[in-house]
């Protein structure tokens, strides 16, 4: 029941947000009375009301809206690792859907796991292609403000259509999901490979770059001996990483 009641939250959004901003509303009058004295509309000075009408409409109201679309993102995730049950699933179908306004490319992908009762469930994460074919942390089709991956620090990319990944889900509640970035399955292990590989590279590059810096000073200064032991301490460390790697 309490797990019910915390998706109705999360889920009913419209109702939520409503509820918000009948609070802000009633937070304006009680301001007003206590201001004013009186519980009377017609006791309030018209240009104190109107300021502060504008205050809620623009500072207050939004400010609610943006902490309940926080907060409730982080209640999904937390309720979803607390009682989510963890299943092998498989994407099965990309489709595209619209491009983006900076030239990516938006996919809405398929995916299907087998639930507890042992029905096949098929629920979908929308997926964008930047120009530099990098992915975003795109948002779950049902959840516009919360991202399906965990943990999101360790995102990489999405799996691929046949590649083996695991999910955590909510029994009854399937479209609440996390994909996991961490654990034994394929995916997981392949992201981790990649990670690993994108990060030696990384660490090359900035060799490399270490190593011309050294060489443009040695060049314009050529009589500084701390330029020069600069210069060949870059070369020793390039030329380790490459018998490391």
């Amino acid at each position: 029941m309490f797990l019910r009641i915390n998706f109705f939250y999360i889920d009913s959004r419209f109702f939520s947000i409503t509820v918000l901003l009948g609070f802000s509303f009633l937070l304006l009058y009680m301001g007003l009375v206590i201001y004013f004295g009186s519980w009377y509309p017609s006791a309030f000075d018209a240009f104190t009301s109107i300021l502060l009408i504008f205050v809620n409409v623009f500072i207050i109201c939004p400010t609610f809206i943006l902490c309940y679309l926080f907060f409730a993102d982080k209640k999904r995730i937390k309720l979803i690792l607390q009682h989510g049950v963890k299943v092998p699933a498989k994407a099965i179908s990309c489709e595209f859907t619209a491009f983006l306004s900076d030239g990516g490319e938006r996919y809405v992908c398929l995916f299907l796991f087998k639930n507890q009762e042992g029905k096949f469930i098929k629920q979908s994460w929308v997926r964008d292609i930047l120009p530099t074919m990098m992915e975003q942390k795109s948002r779950n089709r049902q959840h516009a403000s919360s991202s399906c991956t965990y943990p999101q620090n360790l995102f990489l990319r999405y799996p691929e259509i046949d590649e083996e990944f695991e999910l955590l889900y909510i029994p009854n509640h399937e479209k609440h999901f996390l994909i996991l970035n961490t654990g034994n399955s394929e995916f997981a292990s392949n992201i981790q490979a990649e990670r690993l590989n994108q990060e030696r590279e990384d660490q090359y590059k900035q060799l490399q770059t270490n190593l011309t810096e050294a060489k443009v000073r040695m060049d314009l200064d050529p009589f500084n001996q701390e330029y020069q032991d600069k210069y060949h301490q870059a070369e020793r460390d390039l030329a380790r990483f490459d018998r490391v790697k």
